[in-house]
């Protein structure tokens, strides 16, 4: 019932975003998957305090608190910029990486995973972050939120994990995941440092021994501190 509960909402939802086209108010959508996040939480309450004794409560948790987290997840490109949707995916791993610790829902460690991903697919291999304006300013501009607040998103996941002793692939992940964005955080900040295009896609100022020698600098400082952080 719930997971036949969670499929009903998405489909009539996006029935609902496809084929409507004049809205009761500018944030309908946005609001209505904030009230099935709402409903959908304390449809769980009830089935988490009868986990041990309910028939098939995990498979009726994970349909539950799967659909939460995606409601969430749906609010991020509804009221986000584009540039910050997946920072804010990003974040969200961490989040539900609490959640799952602290209430013992393993299709929640799935979900954060799964959240970790779509950020990196949004931060490594689209090409429309080139032009994503992220300012003038050296250093403290947007690369530094877009980047940096994913690779403390990544660690912080990584550290949960390790704390609680689950020092498996996932966690493993996570920290690569963290050093990518790092390393590609400072080739970035380099780049805008010579330059200081108010996007990536300007190309029009040319490459120069300085800025070239520079990336290998930057990358070495990344490397010693991962080594002092093993240590």
């Amino acid at each position: 019932w719930a997971i036949m509960s969670v499929v009903g909402a998405a489909v009539f939802a996006l029935l609902g975003y496809v084929d409507l086209d004049v809205l009761p108010w500018a944030h309908f959508w946005s609001s209505l998957c904030a009230m099935l996040a709402a409903a959908y939480a304390l449809a769980a309450r009830p089935v988490y305090k009868r986990r041990d004794t309910m028939p098939h409560s995990e498979v009726a948790l994970a349909a539950l608190c799967t659909a939460v987290t995606a409601a969430i997840a749906c609010i991020m490109p509804l009221e986000l910029k584009r540039e910050w949707i997946s920072v804010a995916w990003a974040l969200l791993a961490p989040a539900v990486l609490v959640v799952h610790l602290r209430l013992r829902i393993d299709a929640l460690a799935k979900i954060a995973l799964l959240f970790a991903w779509l950020a990196a697919v949004r931060l490594l291999a689209n090409p429309a972050v080139l032009d994503y304006p992220i300012g003038q300013t050296i250093v403290f501009n947007g690369l530094l939120y877009g980047y940096g607040v994913p690779a403390a998103a990544m660690a912080l996941s990584a550290w949960l994990l390790v704390r609680a002793e689950r020092d498996d692939n996932q966690t493993t992940l996570y920290e690569v995941l963290a050093v990518i964005y790092s390393f590609v955080l400072i080739a970035l900040e380099v780049r805008h440092g010579f330059h200081q295009p108010a996007y990536l896609g300007d190309t029009s100022q040319p490459f120069q021994l300085l800025e070239a020698a520079t990336y290998p600098v930057g990358w070495l400082l990344l490397a010693l501190a991962l080594l002092g952080m093993n240590v």
